[in-house]
């Protein structure tokens, strides 16, 4: 797990407006103000994980794309994180009905520091995109792609076009290496007492594609 630190701080929203959640919880997604250059979904569901992005102002998800992932339904809707370079909107149902809070960066104004973690995914899962897709699908359509994790069963459809070279290092012998990285970024506290740094609140950050090779030579420098 790889990380790098910074001195960024903090601003947290509570208590944002959810009137639209329930009727419209796509449409309360895409009014929310910008996150960054691009705007990324994750999403748990009783059905399982949903993932989509922010294209022209829409809320692309992996169910456009591929029919058996879960929807993105109030009504089965446990927790989504809306997040980007600038900030995240987390969404989530409490005893008490929807919650929402938006947490975003102020640069300069405090410390944290950022994780690297890996996801699930080894290989693009090329037999579920031909039964999907048809006989000449790579397990790309639309900017998504199907990745799967033989180990556990796994497969799910992440919004990122992830190239075959990637996935290099599994004709090379490694065939641990996941190419999809989530980053997670931690903003630091100090105890009044001690100046003990603690951990004050974390949101996600972005999603990206680190190919064996680039993995590689980072490891090595």
């Amino acid at each position: 797990m790889w990380r790098s630190e910074s001195k960024i701080g903090y601003k947290l929203i509570p208590n944002l407006n959810i009137t639209d959640v329930t009727n419209n919880l796509v449409g309360w997604l895409e009014a929310q103000p910008r996150l960054g250059a691009t705007g990324w979904l994750l999403a748990h569901a009783e059905e399982g994980v949903i993932w989509g992005k922010l294209v022209d102002g829409k809320l692309k998800l992996a169910s456009h794309v591929n029919q058996s992932a879960p929807q993105l339904r109030s009504a089965t809707l446990i927790e989504a994180r809306f997040f980007g370079e600038r900030a995240e909107i987390h969404l989530s149902r409490t005893n008490d009905g929807w919650q929402a809070c938006r947490i975003e960066d102020q640069h300069g104004a405090g410390d944290s520091f950022d994780e690297l973690h890996r996801l699930w995914g080894v290989r693009i899962d090329t037999n579920m995109a031909r039964r999907l897709w048809g006989d000449q699908s790579n397990g790309r359509q639309a900017g998504f792609t199907l990745l799967h994790e033989p180990g556990v069963g796994i497969t799910h459809t992440v919004p990122l076009d992830i190239p075959e070279s990637a996935f290099a290092a599994l004709r090379s012998g490694y065939d641990t290496y996941r190419p999809l990285v989530l980053t997670c970024r931690h903003y630091l506290g100090y105890d009044q007492d001690t100046g003990e740094a603690q951990i004050a609140a974390t949101r996600l950050v972005g999603l990206h594609v680190e190919p064996y090779s680039e993995f590689s030579k980072r490891r090595q420098s």
